[in-house]
């Protein structure tokens, strides 16, 4: 059972999560609550790599990854970023808004690794002068497919522009972030 407080005012009452489950990911779980404009997002203890095929459960890392979107969540608004964030309850549980889930990944690369390396003939390591944003079909079983923008306008309608916008916003704001306290990113 989960209380979801909001500002110190209890909304929505105890939950029983077992009854609610909307959606099950491959690290996080997602539950209706009483209040229709919320949702509460379970961070688990399970890592995953090659879109699920390789699994393991570190002990506490749902409660490490909860704090740390916490915290980005936090720094984003400080900034007029909107985010679904509300708050944040002990044992790696977050209410948040419920929003729509667009199908794209957006992905902002300042330094060249990983598939981008893997795929092309980019060298690991290469900095890239402005921001490569890419577009990726959110889809495991179809192995998260990189897009075109004439497939996604054949997709549907998404807010593309304004997706890259905030997309740059944002990676600008945490590289920063990051930088000032002597991490890479």
């Amino acid at each position: 059972m989960v209380r979801c407080t909001i500002n110190g005012n209890n909304k929505g009452g105890l939950i029983s999560m077992t009854d609610t489950q909307i959606i099950q990911g491959k690290v996080k779980t997602v539950f209706s609550t009483s209040e229709p404009e919320e949702v509460l997002i379970q961070y688990e203890d399970k890592v995953t790599a090659g879109n699920g095929r390789m699994v393991d459960f570190p002990e506490g890392k749902g409660q490490v990854c909860c704090e740390i979107s916490k915290l980005l969540f936090e720094h984003l608004e400080k900034y007029s970023i909107r985010t679904h964030y509300i708050n944040m309850h002990p044992v790696a549980i977050m209410c948040c808004r419920r929003v729509d889930i667009i199908p794209i990944e957006v992905v902002v690369r300042n330094v060249a690794a990983g598939s981008i390396v893997r795929e092309t003939n980019i060298k690991e390591g290469t900095e890239f002068g402005w921001p490569l944003v890419e577009w990726y079909l959110k889809d495991d079983e179809k192995n998260d497919p990189l897009l075109t923008e004439n497939r996604i306008w054949a997709m549907g309608n998404y807010p593309l522009r304004d997706m890259e916008q905030t997309a740059r916003e944002v990676n600008g704001i945490l590289s920063k972030t990051f930088k000032d306290r002597s991490y890479t990113c």
